[in-house]
């Protein structure tokens, strides 16, 4: 048997739509998205840089390495569930980029449908 204290931590899990991981990286109703994290399955973009690179560490360095690089069109193909990590198209390759990392990729332009 459980103690009744420690059936007051339990809370449900939410269910209106604001509280969904694609919901918390929607666009606002304005322009196109400015980070790769903002984009949702089947938009697409083009790189325009790259937000930490006055950092000690910067992230930037693996994505160019990943073929992420200035001028790229990238395509978000699917999301993991509750906000894991994006599978994203580039140059002909489907890559896991995790939302973290994809919040640094800064994106010049988005539209729908698919990357060549």
């Amino acid at each position: 048997m459980m103690p009744a204290d420690l059936l007051t931590y339990a809370k449900p899990i939410p269910v209106s739509s604001s509280s969904t991981p694609a919901a918390g990286r929607a666009r606002s109703s304005g322009g196109p998205p400015r980070t790769l994290a903002a984009l949702t399955p089947g938009e697409r973009g083009v790189v325009s840089g790259f937000s930490d690179r006055d950092r000690p560490n910067p992230i930037s360095s693996r994505m160019m390495e990943m073929g992420l690089t200035v001028g790229a069109t990238v395509e978000v193909a699917h999301e993991a569930p509750f906000g894991g990590a994006l599978a994203v198209r580039c140059r002909g390759t489907l890559l896991a980029v995790r939302i973290a990392d994809a919040r640094v990729v800064e994106l010049e332009r988005a539209s729908a449908g698919r990357a060549p």
